[in-house]
């Protein structure tokens, strides 16, 4: 057998000639107007109180059941259905009721085609089928243009309102739509609300102010204001204008959230009360996310249990788990960006500042970067005064920016600290700069910049320092560098500033206090203390009189060996321009200027413009002008107490022998003795004319 579909125009054709033939037919006078018998079996099949109008069958037996009380209006068949007068005024008319039992229709235009127990009151009102169906009065007014087409206790009253199918569904106001579905309700008593649907879904409510809304689907969705929409979901909740949420599951989005989307996932908020609008702003999806009061233009992308709590503008959080931008301290944070990670926190009044990443990252200030890393924290100070910071950590784990340290910078590492301005560390660990703005730690381990050492630089080592910081006063050591090794420093105790000194390897190597324009290349446990003077390297060389506040050796130089010495001593004044080669255990002593120790070992020097050129246990008795080689050679003093050159032996030859009578021919720069060769002396004194 073949069945053909019949569009719903012909159906109802079919209907309007039915209800045509019957006015013409029952509305003659010579036929009455109280026809109500089967056209099949000529039974009595209802009552007719109205004028032209027609009953044309029911139950065939028994007490008639169908009653049609309206003017010009047909019961083509069924049983106990009803056509009755209008609002208690009036009979009603061009009424149908198709078929079905315990149908009821009142109104003007009214059709129910089929189905038990549906009731249809107003104008222009139909219900096409299903059981329990009704349209009625809203508010005391009649419905006009209003259709339920099938389905069990559906319900529609307003005007140009329709509920296509479904179980228990509702729909009070104008131009509303209810697709299917159960228990969904478009509920207005005032009659206010105009312009919603709901697709279907169960449990889904537009309530009295939601006109122009949309609920698609899902399950106990709310809507309680205009132009917004849920497209599934199950409950989710829009309390406010122009909002907008995908689907999920328990998404709210709150008053004063005008203009917000929430995307899909569970249990997100964009909350408005009370204390100001959150609106205009986005969760994508995730579980958990919170937007809170103030917050406008904000984006959170997904992510769990991440919160915007307040006042923030334009500011984004991508995804990650327990995100904060902002805190319940009430700062408003504009622009402010956190990529993702977990336990990240940006505080309040801090504009356009950025975490990317990472995990238990504490940022504080306007402009300020963390990208990464664990721990990380920029400014411990809140709230803080002005908001101001613009630093930057890369990454790494536990590196600080403190509060006082604007325009710096931390690349990586761990347990680095930055209290100074316009500073940098790279990466390595434990390294400070507690005082010094525009100083940088490239690397390295507990390596220390202090005391408002500024301009400073240590490249990498460990333990490495410039500035005490237990000196008992306060100085600074401005312009130092440190290369790397461990454990060297450029000292600034005692209360004395430092400037412009470098150390570039080495261990235990020290610069200090007082001293400026000096170095120590390398080496291990070397000093220096003195201005313009260098140090090349070896063990336990000094410059300076050590461990003293008293002047240094200036303008020296020891080039390297060991426990050699420019030293100071305190009394009777500074040593000046001092020169030690090498060697071991040499020493230029207080007071001394211009003096040289090229070489050897246990040398000592204690006269102006003297030198020993090398050797062992050599002195030059404290007189200037005296130059010694040899082993234990001493100075003596000559002519106005200078000394001259003595060395152990040395041999001249063909040297005349002049007296004080043959002295006269002698030409200027020439040698001569006084002590004829052969006579015993074991050294001639030699003199130059």
């Amino acid at each position: 057998m073949v069945y053909t579909k019949i569009p719903l125009s012909k159906i109802r054709l079919i209907y309007k000639f039915f209800f045509m033939a019957s006015y013409s037919l029952f509305c003659d006078p010579a036929f009455g107007q109280t026809l109500r018998t089967d056209c099949v079996t000529g039974n009595n099949v209802g009552t007719i109180g109205g004028s032209c109008s027609a009953i044309f069958g029911g139950v065939p037996s028994g007490s008639p059941t169908n009653v049609n009380n309206a003017d010009l209006s047909v019961i083509l068949m069924g049983d106990t259905n009803v056509i009755n007068t209008f609002s208690g005024l009036a009979n009603g008319m061009y009424n149908h009721i198709g078929n079905g039992c315990g149908n009821t229709a009142a109104g003007y235009f009214v059709n129910i085609f089929n189905g038990q127990g549906n009731t249809a009151k107003g104008c222009f009102v139909e219900v096409g089928n299903g059981c329990l169906n009704s349209v009625d009065q809203l508010g005391g007014v009649d419905s006009c243009y209003v259709a339920v087409g099938n389905g069990y206790a559906n319900a529609a009253c307003g005007s140009f309102t329709t509920v296509v199918n479904g179980c228990s569904n509702c729909a009070s106001g104008s131009f509303l739509f209810m697709g299917a579905g159960y228990f969904n309700c478009i509920d207005s008593n005032a009659g206010i609300i105009s312009t919603a649907s709901i697709v279907g879904g169960h449990g889904n409510i537009i309530c009295d102010s939601g006109s122009n809304s949309f609920i698609g689907g899902g399950g106990d969705n709310l809507i309680i204001d205009s132009t917004s929409s849920i497209v599934g979901g199950e409950n989710n909740k829009v309390c406010t204008a122009c909002a907008f949420i995908g689907g999920g599951e328990t998404n709210f989005i709150l008053p004063n959230a005008s203009r917000s989307v929430i995307g899909g996932g569970a249990q997100n908020t964009i909350d408005g009360f009370p204390g100001g609008p959150a609106s205009d702003s986005f969760i994508g999806g995730g579980r958990s996310n919170l937007m809170c009061i103030g917050t406008t233009c904000a984006v959170i992308t997904g992510g769990y249990c991440n919160l915007m709590p307040v006042a923030n503008s334009m500011s984004f959080i991508g995804g990650g788990a327990c995100n904060s931008l902002g805190t319940a301290l009430g700062h408003a944070i504009n622009y402010g960006v956190i990529g993702g990670g977990c336990n990240n926190i940006v505080c309040g009044s801090s504009d356009a500042a950025v975490i990317f990443g990472g995990a238990g990252n504490l940022l504080f200030g306007c402009g300020a970067f963390i990208g990464g890393g664990v721990g990380n924290v920029i400014n411990t100070t809140v709230p803080l005064p002005t908001g101001l910071n613009y630093s930057t950590i890369v990454g790494g784990y536990q590196n600080q920016i403190s509060n006082t340290a604007t325009l710096s910078f931390i690349g990586g590492g761990s347990l680095n600290i930055v209290e100074s301005s316009d500073s940098f560390i790279g990466t390595g660990g434990s390294n400070q700069i507690i005082s010094g703005d525009l100083s940088s730690i490239v690397n390295g381990d507990t390596n220390r910049i202090a005391n408002g050492s500024n301009y400073t630089f240590i490249g990498g080592g460990n333990l490495n320092h410039i500035g005490n910081p237990a000196a008992p006063t306060y100085a600074d050591a401005t312009y130092g560098i440190i290369g790397t090794g461990s454990h060297n420093c450029i000292d600034t105790g005692f209360g004395i500033s430092s400037a412009l000194n470098i150390i570039g390897n080495g261990s235990y190597n020290t610069i200090c206090a007082g001293s400026n324009c000096s170095g120590i290349v390398t080496g291990d446990t070397n000093i220096l203390s003195g201005n313009h003077s260098i140090l090349g390297g070896g063990l336990n060389n000094g410059i300076g009189n050590i461990g003293a506040p008293s002047p240094g050796a200036d303008f020296s130089f020891l080039g390297g060996g060991s426990a050699n010495c420019i030293d100071t001593g305190g009394a009777p004044g500074a040593t000046t321009y001092g020169t030690i080669g090498g060697g071991e255990s040499n020493t230029i002593h207080a007071g001394t200027n211009h003096s040289s120790i090229f070489g050897g070992s246990n040398n000592q020097v204690s006269g102006n413009c003297s030198a020993i050129l090398g050797g062992i246990n050599n002195n030059d008795g404290g007189y200037p002008y005296t130059g010694i080689f040899g082993v234990g050679v001493t100075g003596l003093p000559l002519a106005a107490g200078n000394g001259g050159f003595f060395v152990n032996e040395l041999v001249i030859q063909n040297i005349p022998v002049i007296t004080a009578l043959t002295y006269s021919s002698l030409q200027a720069g020439e040698l001569y003795t006084d002590t004829p060769p052969g006579l015993g002396y074991k050294m001639s004194r030699v003199y130059i004319k």
